[in-house]
């Protein structure tokens, strides 16, 4: 992993002396909530496909841009990060693989001792991830495997493809200015982040109530943990964003896509990378384990 991916140090005390309370600065009210018409399986919600801009516009640097028009189906997609406790049935069952990583991080680790099975399940490969999602879509009440969603997929779900403006970022909860050392307490109270070393959150563990997220606005239901908590597996070969023939050329099928932020990602980090934002991207090797790195199953529909 990059230095970027495995945390630093931040400054807790450098917050600035001004708090941005109003985190959703656009109007998203255009914004549909999710279609509960559809009955989605248990723990998914429904995601209605669309035509948006993936990615965000920057000159220089980052592996999220130039944005380019993609056109995605529908599909359902977990409402939470895969906990530790589901994961477990499927070890039980015989159809997962034990963690290999057996830092005291890790939910599955003697350090844990049974009692983070309510939190997300960490310290997974990509074929963990896979293997997981297909199973429990077989033993679920449609009797067809799940799969892990692709970038796109965990984008739509993040964004809406909602576009930010001048000097905004776009984050699960809407487009916003660039985070600042002055948000640091507000964003912390509601997301598991900025805690390298400290492992994954309880419920309880946030001071703030947790954002719960659609398609770039604060919504019930929503998503969870689309930015904080693990970084997520992606079904996504690399490959690099190309404005000019709508595509995603060039794919590595070495190394595959994680998207969200995570708890181990600081503060100081995120003045220099705005790691929470809903469009950033890392490329890693598919049997890369570490404590911060997590999941969710989506679903094709119909």
């Amino acid at each position: 992993l990059s230095s970027l991916d495995d945390g630093g140090t931040g400054d807790p005390s450098d917050m600035g002396t001004s708090q941005n309370t109003d985190i959703s600065a656009a109007d998203m009210t255009t914004t549909p909530p999710p279609d509960m018409s559809i009955i989605p399986p248990t723990g998914m919600l429904f995601v209605e496909g669309q035509k948006f801009l993936l990615g965000r516009p920057k000159l220089t640097g980052d592996i999220d841009s130039p944005p380019y028009e993609v056109t995605i189906n529908s599909y359902f997609l977990d409402i939470k990060e895969v906990s530790t406790k589901r994961y477990k049935a499927c070890l039980a069952a015989g159809k997962c693989s034990s963690i290999t990583n057996a830092g005291d991080t890790c939910n599955t680790s003697t350090a844990a001792a049974g009692k983070r099975d309510d939190h997300a399940i960490n310290c997974v490969s990509k074929t963990q991830a896979e293997a997981f999602c297909d199973w429990e879509g077989r033993v679920g009440s449609t009797g067809m495997p799940y799969r892990l969603p692709t970038e796109e997929e965990w984008e739509l779900a993040a964004t809406g493809g909602l576009t930010a403006g001048p000097g905004m970022e776009l984050y699960p909860w809407g487009p916003a200015a660039p985070y600042t050392m002055a948000d640091y307490t507000n964003i912390k109270s509601k997301i598991c982040w900025d805690r390298p070393g400290n492992g994954t959150c309880a419920p309880a563990l946030l001071t703030g109530t947790p954002y719960e997220t659609f398609k770039g606005k604060v919504r019930t239901p929503g998503f969870f943990d689309l930015a904080g908590s693990l970084r997520e597996w992606t079904s996504t070969a690399k490959c690099t964003y190309n404005a000019l023939t709508k595509s995603c050329a060039m794919p590595n099928p070495l190394l595959f896509i994680v998207r969200g932020s995570s708890f181990t990602q600081t503060a100081a980090e995120q003045n220099m990378e705005n790691f929470l934002r809903a469009t950033y991207r890392q490329a890693q090797d598919p049997a890369d384990n570490p404590d911060d790195r997590g999941f969710r199953c989506a679903k094709s529909y119909p």
